[in-house]
């Protein structure tokens, strides 16, 4: 079986540690933080890659990992800093815990503005709500006098080592198709509760999946045979898998549970995707919708396109794409597709790469960005020229909140200058000078309570460029929502201060 495509994660060798010592000693959480700083350090890099390397060739059925990321978020990318993983680690132990500034009531906050007049209805999938749609499930938040609900921003939860960040030799290099601009005349976008965020719902610990219900099985059931059906299959003759252990690996869990003298946990025998094959295409689809389609085997480019995932021209990209569009017009049902055509950063070795996926065009501005953000379908590449999976984006947006006033760019510029934002990044905002680029994305990774947007800026990190002129951009996020609409903002600890 073909590995999945992935982006690459640069590890670094020859790895420093830290050379100057803090003014004073560390105590409490940030002492814990030093001693693992401390062990990481006696870690060699190449035992870290090499079991990244065993992870990513398990096919998917084998692990119980977090729903992929939709191609209109770009926070799956992560990179590794110049003075090693160890110290990596330390800084993220710090700047993955970012302090929540509560709000004295509301109206407490700097004003925002946000909220859509309606959401996307296409053949994508059956899940996208419509304009009226404010159905909301317990636990009910407070809300804000206006009748909207009081909104929690989820810190990042710092579940993969490096940081969000993208290497280029000048920030234009880095495209996508995100139909928001800073004119754009917006002042509400739509919130939405993410279905399979447990806070206080169930008891689920952090890192195990999240237990799927009766009902989503059904809307993955109804998912995966939609998908099958805009593919040419026959959804009547599809045997529906599922990925729990058989008898025999359950009772191998249980016995390397025993040999330490613990029970393992439920959530190792429970179900949490569905399988069916048929035709040479293998479909996986996942509590969050995704669809996954292994195509067995690849379908070959013809001669004179090029798809693959490195030194892929931007005009390449497009053109394979838009070769593909042709094959998979059923599969798209867009009315006016979008051709997405992203990231365009490089690696350590200088090798530039881009992705492409297709969004639903059609509609009002709103709809637009709602589609580029939750509702894609993306072309992966294994071997060169070659097109080995696919993946439909299809999250399910029947919980809306409402429609929130959102704040202007100048407004979420002075609050990143504040130090009011989310960022994996180890390094304190270097300064408004080197603020690159701003675009309105929305956040909705599978801790995020909400789904809601934020003004993601790029910020060139000068202590990161590399001798050949490579530099690498972070990425800070400030709300998007009126600061009086969220129970608290986030703000960066004082020790990057």
């Amino acid at each position: 079986m073909k590995q999945e495509p992935h982006h690459n994660a640069d590890f670094q060798q020859n790895a420093k540690s830290l050379t100057e010592p803090l003014a004073e000693p560390l105590t409490g959480p940030l002492q814990d933080a030093e001693r693992l700083s401390d062990a990481m350090n006696h870690l060699d890099e190449e035992l870290i890659e090499e079991a990244r390397l065993v992870r990513q060739a398990q096919p998917a059925e084998t692990q119980h990992a977090a729903p992929h990321p939709a191609p209109g978020s770009r926070s799956g990318k992560r990179i590794y800093l110049r003075w090693g993983a160890a110290a990596a680690c330390l800084a993220l132990c710090i700047s993955g815990g970012a302090l929540l500034l509560r709000q004295n009531g509301p109206g407490a906050g700097q004003q925002n503005p946000l909220a859509p007049s309606s959401t996307p209805q296409t053949g994508s999938g059956p899940l996208v709500p419509d304009s009226n749609s404010a159905s909301r499930s317990d636990p009910t938040p407070q809300n804000h006098p206006s009748g909207l609900p009081l909104l929690t921003i989820t810190e990042d939860s710092g579940d993969a080592m490096g940081f969000e960040g993208y290497m280029a030799y000048d920030i234009s290099e880095l495209v996508d198709a995100n139909p928001w601009t800073e004119d754009a005349a917006l002042d509400t976008l739509p919130v939405y509760r993410n279905p399979l965020k447990s806070w206080g719902e169930t008891d689920t610990p952090a890192g195990e999946p999240y237990p799927v219900t009766e009902e989503r099985f059904g809307q993955m059931r109804e998912t995966l045979l939609d998908v099958a059906s805009r593919l040419g299959l026959t959804p009547e003759t599809l045997v529906i898998t599922d990925d729990a252990p058989s008898e025999e690996e359950a009772a191998a869990i249980r016995e390397k549970y025993a040999d330490i003298g613990e029970e393992p946990p439920d959530s190792l025998f429970a179900p949490t995707r569905l399988m069916a094959e048929q035709n040479g295409l293998r479909l996986e689809v996942e509590p969050n919708l995704t669809v996954t389609i292994w195509l067995d085997p690849p379908l070959t480019l013809p001669e004179g396109y090029y798809f693959g995932y490195y030194n892929m021209s931007y005009g390449q990209a497009q053109a394979s794409a838009e070769y593909l569009m042709q094959q998979y017009q059923g599969l798209l049902a867009m009315q006016q597709p979008v051709l997405n055509v992203f990231m365009g950063d490089y690696n350590i070795y200088a090798q530039q790469s881009y992705s492409v996926s297709y969004f639903e065009g059609a509609g009002s501005l709103t709809e637009q960005i709602l589609h580029y953000n939750f509702n894609q379908i993306q072309f992966y590449t294994g071997e060169e020229n070659t097109l080995d999976l696919i993946r439909v984006f299809e999250p399910d947006l029947s919980d809306k909140m409402g429609d929130y006033p959102i704040i202007t760019v100048s407004e979420a510029r002075q609050l990143l200058l504040e130090d009011h934002y989310l960022t994996t990044v180890p390094y304190h905002l270097p300064g408004e000078a080197w603020i690159r680029k701003v675009e309105l994305v929305y956040r909705h990774g599978l801790y995020d309570e909400f789904f809601m947007p934020f003004y993601c800026f790029y910020v060139e990190l000068p202590d990161e460029e590399r001798d050949n002129g490579l530099k690498t951009y972070g990425a800070y996020y400030v709300p998007a929502i009126e600061g009086q609409y969220l129970t608290e903002l986030p703000l960066q600890p004082a020790i990057f201060n």
